[in-house]
Order: structure tokens, then C-alpha cells, then sequence
């Protein structure tokens, strides 16, 4: 007889078990528990996983914080404005995640000093229930960190979670609202590519950051009254040199936290220009392989690639640095402090006292040598990607004609479904117009000034046009007459003046056609697979022109 394998209920795979579960089921995260016990018996499938909690979905991520951003103002400061959006579309988590990590402190200080008074107990006449009392202080003191720890970091880490994925959301949608225009521009021509790193590297930093974001503020607290307890236990001048060393550890600390957030900057730079320069050979590759610059751009490509390699290293040895101060903190501090006690000051060092401060020192070592670096590890990480990101989003986007929104089906044959009147259009900078022709972009000047009537180079001028449903309307002209131009005002990538009216019925869509050669004759890239048919084949070369080329090819 088959044993039938465990079965989730229907009713749990079909709801939410976060949104359903209850403050103690959160708190202990038993609404995970039919996931589990099926786990422990058989390998779980995707078939088992719940719907996301509403809170957790890409499209509340994303439209949180997109809301926020629309209607937020400027920033006085490079990367405040976003990092503004983000707080306040995630402001419940951040600001519950924060309490925690206050509570979380607060155990952590509370356990060594509730140790000296338990140790003082047993070298003195106090009553047993006094001890008892100690005791299950310091048990309690220890179960809340364990529980408010866990709940943080899962609080946390969601909330990473939550801005990555919106945060990805949002480049997404920018990098559809970019005018191609600015896309081609000198300063702007990386944006396509630069999106693929900001999605791909920068918006893990969230996550790397968000579980020890508020380290960088409790830390200082717990800092304040550990040292505060080492002066109570081994006086002034032993507990002050405990704290000058912590001090020095922490200054070295946010040195390196400063030094990792420039080298972040210079791999993002790097990496962009590995992406960019990746994509121009693959997008070029018949060009590349008929000019037969394969092994140049593959050393280019391998400089930069080793390049990057280089700056991610030293990154690496920076927070290995980083870590070693984490292990090597409570010795170096605990050898200065019994040091100047005991040797320079001449006292006698008790049992109690010696427990009572190296609960302090371990306490000291896991405030300064973990948490507080952690966080000026991914704090200047952060930073750079939420300016870059920025940066990013306040690109020119495109701009929206008026549109009389009446259905094409409502649009009868031979009504305009679109019109131009006496339209003047300009490319965004004047290093644009030379890339219409094909020829580049120009270097633009050093600082972007506003464009004037007089400065902006003009790409159309006074063009008006009558396009009507169930007519084909054909643009004709040389290389450079602006046909590229018109189609990029119609779709509103171009600048215009005041008095230039483009209306549509409805949306506009383009379609372009990119040419795309299989490596192989020509029959083989006109038949693509088709079977062969001698009337058909004659018919298609006529009407691609082609018929005329193949008669001039040799036999």
C-alpha cells in the first residue's frame, strides 16, 4: 500500500499566513509551521509556497515609493530626496525595526550588569530569594534579546527586501519615461546600461544595510553606558582606557567605512564601463568580427574586468580588517583594563569584579566589533547607490502631447488620428544634432547651461502633418532630412516651443525595424528555415529590391 505523501491544507495555500496570523504567531513565527512539518517529511515544491503577504508584493514596493517620489520636492542635498521617499514609504518598518533595536540594546547592557550584582550575591549574606530574583532577571534580560533579535532581523530584512525590489521597480518604470534622445546624449549615453548595474549590484546594498541600520545610533547609546559600567566597576582611569581603546577601534572603523565607500564608487565606475563597453561589442559584432577587433576589445573588456577585480579586492582586505578588530577587541581592551587596575593601580582584582568586566568587554567587543562596524561597512555602500540611483531618476523623461482620448474604434477612415500644426522641434542639447545624421554625438561643454531659443539646435522647423485612419502615410528624404527626428517628436523625445501642437487619438506605438543577419548565404537568410519555393523566393527578392543586387553577385 502507497503512503500518501503530506499535503498542505488548501485553506493555508490559498491565504496569506502572514496577513493572517496573529501577534503571537508572528512573534514566534508559528504561521510557518505546516510549511515546516511538510518540509521535515518531503522535499518541498513551488506548489507549497503561500501567496505573498500584501505588504510584501513588487507592486506595493514599487508604487510606495514611486508615489513618494512624485510627489516629493528638491533636496538641498545630493541623494536626500530619494533617500526621503524611501523613509517615508517604508516609515512603519523603519521606525518599528528601530524600537527593537533599542530594546536589543538595552538587554545587551542590562546582562553584564545584572552578572556583577548576581556574582556580588554570592560573596555576600543576602537572602535566597534575592538570588533567585537576579537570576531570573538575567534569564529574562537574555530571553528578550534572543526573541526581539530574531523578530528584528526579520523586520529587517523584509524592509530590505521591500526597498530593493521597489527600488527596482521604480529604475524600471524611469528607464520606460527616459527620452531616447537624452539616452544618446554624451553625458547621458550610459543611462540604458547604467540601470542594468543600479537593478543588479547597487540595490542589494539595501539588503546588505537594512538589517544594521539602526546599529549606528544604538551602538553609540550602548557605548555610552557600558563604559559608564566599567567605570562603576574598576574606576575611572582603567575604564577610560578600556573606552579610549574601543574609541580608537571605532575611528579606525569609520575610516574604513569612509575608504569602502570610495572604492564602491570607483567599482560602480568600472563596473558601468565593463557593462557599457560589453554591450557595444555585442550590439556591433558583425562590425567587430569584419574589422577583426575581436582580441583588441577582449584585452579592453579583460583591463577592465581586471580592473574591477582589483578595486573588489581591496574592498574585501578593508572589511577583513574589519572583522579581525571584531575578535581582537575585547582582548586588546580587557589587557589595557586589568593592566592599569591591577598593575599600575595596585588593586587587588576579585572574582566578581574580573566576571563583571569581561561581561562588559565581551559586550563592548559585540556592539563595537560587529554591529557598529557592519554598519559603516554598508552605510557609505548604500549611499553611493541611493545617489547614483537619484541621479538616475531625475533624467528628462518624455514629454506627453495633448491627446484628445477618443478610441480609435470611435475614429471613422479618412479622419486625422494625428496631427502636427506648424510644430518646431529641438534636440535636448546641441550635442544631439549631430547624432541624427549618425555622425556622434558632440563633446558637450563642461557645465550644462540652460537652453535658450537661441542656444537649443534646431532639428525641425515649422513641420506640420495630417496622418488619417486607414491610409498608409509615407516619410521620404535623404540621409539626414530628419525622418528619425519627425518619428522622435511625434513620440515626444524631442524639445518643442510653446506655440509647436501635436495631437493623437488615443496612444501612440512604435515599432522599429533593426536588421539582423544569420550568419549564412543569402538564400539561407531569406528562406530563415522556410521551405524552399522558387515562385515564392523570386516574389519576396522583388519586393525587398534585392532582385537587381542579386543579378550584379558573381555566379
Amino acid at each position: 500500500m502507497a503512503v500518501q505523501e503530506p499535503q498542505l491544507p488548501k485553506e493555508w495555500l490559498e491565504s496569506a499566513p502572514y496577513d493572517d496570523a496573529g501577534f503571537w504567531s508572528r512573534l514566534s513565527f508559528a504561521f510557518i509551521q505546516p510549511l515546516l512539518r511538510v518540509g521535515a517529511k518531503r522535499a518541498l515544491l513551488a506548489g507549497d509556497l503561500p501567496k505573498l503577504a500584501t505588504h510584501d508584493t513588487a507592486r506595493n514596493s514599487t508604487e510606495s515609493i514611486w508615489a513618494e517620489w512624485e510627489s516629493s520636492g528638491e533636496a538641498s542635498r545630493r541623494g536626500r530626496r530619494l533617500l526621503g521617499c524611501i523613509y517615508r514609504a517604508q516609515k512603519g518598518a523603519f521606525l518599528a525595526s528601530g524600537v527593537l533595536t533599542l530594546v536589543e540594546g538595552a538587554s545587551i547592557v542590562v546582562q553584564p550588569a545584572i552578572l556583577a550584582f548576581l556574582i556580588s550575591w554570592l560573596d555576600s549574606d543576602d537572602s535566597l530569594a534575592t538570588g533567585l530574583m537576579l537570576a531570573a532577571a538575567l534569564a529574562f534580560a537574555s530571553l528578550v534579546q534572543g526573541v526581539v533579535h530574531h523578530k528584528n532581523f526579520f523586520l529587517t530584512m523584509r524592509l530590505g527586501w521591500h526597498v530593493r525590489i521597489g527600488m527596482t521597480g521604480v529604475l524600471h518604470r524611469k528607464l520606460l519615461r527616459v527620452a531616447a534622445a537624452r539616452l544618446r546624449g554624451q553625458d547621458n549615453q550610459q543611462a540604458a546600461k547604467q540601470a542594468t548595474v543600479l537593478i543588479g549590484a547597487d540595490a542589494e546594498r539595501f539588503d546588505a544595510l537594512a538589517p544594521f541600520l539602526h546599529f549606528g545610533w544604538v551602538a553609540i547609546l550602548e557605548f555610552i553606558a557600558l563604559v559608564a559600567l566599567l567605570v562603576l566597576q574598576v574606576g575611572y582611569f582603567a575604564g577610560f582606557a578600556a573606552a579610549a581603546t574601543v574609541v580608537v577601534m571605532m575611528q579606525v572603523t569609520a575610516y574604513l567605512g569612509k575608504k569602502l565607500g570610495e572604492r564602491r564608487r570607483i567599482t560602480a565606475g568600472v563596473s558601468d564601463q565593463r557593462v557599457s563597453l560589453t554591450s557595444e561589442v555585442l550590439q556591433a559584432m558583425a562590425t567587430v568580427k569584419v574589422y577583426a577587433w575581436e582580441s583588441s576589445f577582449s584585452r579592453k573588456i579583460a583591463g577592465l574586468r581586471e580592473e574591477e577585480h582589483r578595486n573588489i579586492a581591496i574592498s574585501q582586505r578593508m572589511k577583513a580588517i574589519n572583522l579581525g578588530m571584531q575578535g581582537a577587541a575585547a582582548s586588546v581592551a580587557a589587557f589595557f583594563t586589568f593592566g592599569i587596575y591591577v598593575g599600575l593601580e595596585g588593586n587587588d582584582l576579585s572574582v566578581s569584579r574580573a566576571f563583571a568586566t569581561v561581561a562588559l568587554l565581551a559586550a563592548l567587543r559585540e556592539v563595537v566589533g560587529r554591529h557598529f562596524p557592519r554598519f559603516m561597512e554598508t552605510a557609505p555602500e548604500a549611499w553611493v547607490a541611493v545617489c547614483r540611483m537619484e541621479d538616475f531618476l531625475l533624467l528628462p523623461e518624455v514629454r506627453s502631447f495633448a491627446s484628445t482620448k477618443t478610441p480609435l474604434s470611435e475614429v471613422r477612415d479618412g479622419q486625422v488620428v494625428l496631427a502636427v500644426d506648424g510644430a518646431t522641434f529641438y534636440w535636448p542639447s546641441a550635442g544631439l544634432a549631430e547624432d541624427a545624421d549618425g555622425a556622434g554625438p558632440k563633446e558637450p561643454a563642461a557645465e550644462e547651461e540652460p537652453l535658450t531659443a537661441a542656444s537649443r539646435v534646431v532639428a525641425l522647423d515649422n513641420v506640420s502633418l495630417r496622418a488619417r485612419r486607414g491610409r498608409l502615410t509615407i516619410v521620404n528624404g535623404p540621409v539626414g532630412s530628419g525622418k528619425s527626428g519627425l518619428l522622435s517628436a511625434i513620440l515626444g523625445e524631442l524639445e518643442c516651443d510653446d506655440r509647436s501642437k501635436v495631437t493623437a487619438n488615443g496612444a501612440l506605438a512604435f515599432c522599429p525595424q533593426e536588421p539582423w543577419i544569420m550568419s549564412g548565404s543569402l538564400k539561407e537568410n531569406v528562406l530563415f528555415n522556410s521551405d524552399w519555393n522558387e515562385d515564392r523566393f523570386t516574389k519576396v527578392l522583388g519586393a525587398c529590391a534585392l532582385d537587381v543586387d542579386v543579378k550584379q553577385l558573381p555566379d
